[in-house]
């Protein structure tokens, strides 16, 4: 007598459904969070005020413009910032995922996704302390077991985007182009080194597949 399966199989989910209950979970997050930032004082002090919100020049002028001069006048006491380059650390500083972001991108793109948040953490910190110390410190792309930096692009190259990032946020696009191209171009390089060992390693295996093969059919 063939036995019988007694677990139980639940049925598949279809795309449409995962995707319902991921979007239900999402707003229930996101309503929960809602509510909580509802409780605080900020809020009613917000709500109570509410003429700030007229436009984004009133928001900005009413509410951002004074928290980013304080905030930034901080920075620069606490970091002891006094050198010429002390307001692009702060803005780096403050902004930081707008930089991470576009770094991890680009390593992303030729690279692939492993240790691309450690390369763009590592830029960033690398280039703040630059702009705070005036060194460079070491640049250990290429060497064995470093996976904290990407393989593409020289430490000044990688400076010089992080300076083009700050053109680019203030509108300023050419000298962020410039580099921006630079290293695409060297990414590219790298990407297609990396496909072309990828195919030589499989060519390498399907012929050895195939001795193998007809060594057998030999015996």
């Amino acid at each position: 007598m063939k036995k019988q399966n007694t677990v139980e199989q639940s049925s598949p989910l279809s795309q449409d459904k995962i995707k319902e209950n991921l979007s239900s979970l999402l707003t229930g997050i996101l309503d929960h969070t809602d509510r909580e930032a509802r409780k605080s004082l900020l809020y009613a002090a917000l709500v109570k005020d509410g003429k700030i919100f007229k436009d984004p020049d009133t928001f900005f002028f009413f509410l951002t413009y004074d928290q980013k001069l304080a905030t930034k006048a901080a920075l620069k006491t606490v970091k002891k910032l006094t050198n010429e380059n002390s307001e692009e650390y702060c803005h780096v500083f403050l902004n930081y995922s707008f930089y991470e972001s576009h770094i991890e991108r680009m390593c992303t793109d030729f690279e692939g996704n492993f240790g691309c948040a450690d390369k763009s953490r590592t830029i960033v910190g690398r280039y703040l302390n630059y702009l705070r110390t005036g060194e460079k410190g070491e640049w250990e792309s290429g060497e064995k077991g470093c996976y904290w930096l990407p393989t593409f692009g020289t430490q000044d190259e990688w400076f010089e985007y992080m300076k083009g990032l700050h053109f680019l946020y203030y509108g300023q696009t050419a000298r962020y182009l410039n580099a921006y191209q630079r290293l695409i171009e060297l990414g590219k390089e790298v990407r297609d080194r990396l496909l072309a060992e990828q195919q030589a390693r499989k060519a390498q295996r399907e012929q050895e597949q195939q001795q193998a093969q007809a060594t057998n059919n030999n015996v």
